[in-house]
């Protein structure tokens, strides 16, 4: 297994969240390369504190310097974080919110908020009389706002993902709801089984990558969840095969990092295998099944799968973007993107 000295010691910095990886020793890593892969997978302040706490004796006096930076700014987004919690806890007052894909099982610096709602015409009035002002765009599935001086941009929507694909129950989030903490404020999870769900959509109809922190996320929640009631709903909305070949790949991954079978294993023994890259884009045909068989007319969030696939090259990336900011109109650039 060929693997990046910049993946390999990201993956041994992980290893507490969930478990140590089977990995050769480290090499030489290139500061640069290993701070974009750690950003890019939705690691980098886990990561740059994990060295600055346990290696900082290690690193050379330009690599510390740059990492405190990063650190510096990424703790940041903590304060915006607890600032915007509390600004939905007091706008929304008695509207029940679920707050999905903002918490992780380790320290995440996230730069935005999603929250999930019953009702999505009084939440909008509850924001709109808060102050917020909502982003004009076609699609009428989510609710945008801005930021506001201090906190962090904010989506909101009734099911799991601000799409018009239907991935599971509009009261499914809700079951087995969880109250946390975020950042000092208590706040409600989806249930873990809709988390795990949300995860898997995002993977395979709307992000056509997996990202490390993510995976990581699923594994530690996998034999937490009542597997019944998540198969059920992906069979009743349709996503059944692609939501085993997505357990298959992690089931890969799980056995080329950590050497051994994973937990969704017993719920999928099957085992596909992907080169070590993270994030790790899903192949072209299968994104374009998985987009057909949500019916036909998804396949026009193709072009989104290509700017996925461009990532790694960043000034073709931006040029890709650039050019179909100022061609496809503002309905289907909201269409190709959520």
């Amino acid at each position: 297994m060929k693997i990046s000295d910049e993946l390999n010691l990201l993956l041994r910095l992980m290893g507490p969240v969930y478990r140590e990886p089977a990995m050769p020793p480290v090499g030489e890593v290139e500061w640069e390369s290993f701070i974009r892969l750690a950003d890019r997978n939705k690691v980098l302040y886990y990561a740059v504190t994990r060295l600055l706490d346990n290696a900082s004796a290690e690193l050379d006096t330009a690599a510390r310097t740059r990492l405190e930076g990063i650190r510096k700014h990424e703790e940041g987004q903590f304060l915006k974080l607890r600032k915007t919690m509390e600004a939905l806890k007091t706008v929304l007052k008695d509207e029940p919110f679920l707050v999905s894909k903002t918490h992780r099982v380790f320290p995440y610096a996230t730069h935005d908020a999603d929250v999930i709602v019953r009702n999505l015409k009084v939440a909008g009035e509850l924001f709109v009389k808060g102050g917020f002002t909502r982003v004009p765009m076609a699609n009428p599935v989510p609710l945008w706002y801005p930021r506001e001086k201090g906190l962090l941009e904010i989506e909101v929507y009734t099911q799991i993902m601000p799409n018009p694909m239907v991935f599971v129950d509009d009261a499914f989030p809700w079951g087995g709801s969880r109250e946390t903490e975020i950042e000092g404020v208590k706040v409600m999870l989806p249930g873990i089984e809709a988390e795990i769900l949300t995860f898997l959509a995002e993977m395979g109809f709307r992000l056509f990558e997996i990202l490390l922190g993510d995976m990581v996320h699923l594994f530690t929640l996998a034999d937490k969840a009542d597997w019944q009631r998540i198969e059920f709903q992906v069979r009743k909305y349709g996503w059944h095969r692609v939501f085993r070949y997505q357990l298959s790949v992690l089931n890969g991954f799980h056995r080329e990092i950590y050497g051994v079978p994973g937990p969704l294993e017993a719920i999928v023994p099957a085992v596909s295998r992907r080169k070590m890259i993270f994030p790790s884009a899903t192949p072209c045909p299968q994104a374009a099944a998985a987009l057909a068989g949500k019916g036909a007319s998804n396949l026009i969030k193709m072009p989104a799968y290509l700017s996925v696939r461009l990532k790694k090259y960043p000034r073709l990336h931006r040029l890709y973007v650039d050019m179909f900011m100022k061609t496809l109109t503002p309905f289907v650039m909201k269409y190709l993107y959520h």
